[in-house]
């Protein structure tokens, strides 16, 4: 239960971001979830504040009673 609680209160990303030589130049955003180990990649940072965002809805809502 407490491991749950601390999923919910605290999120960890790392998040890279890499050019890729092409025209036009491009780049790659790679984000690692810390507690998880969960990658996720990205080409453009509209789809990568649409992850986060989503990421945060999901854990601010309210722990389900078990």
């Amino acid at each position: 239960m407490a491991s749950k609680q601390v999923a919910q209160e605290y999120q960890s990303y790392l998040i890279r971001f890499r050019r890729i030589k092409e025209e036009p130049l491009v780049w790659h955003i790679s984000v690692q979830d810390v507690r998880t180990g969960q990658w996720h990649h990205f080409t453009d940072m509209a789809r990568l504040f649409e992850f986060v965002n989503q990421e945060l809805a999901i854990n601010a809502a309210p722990p389900l009673d078990e």
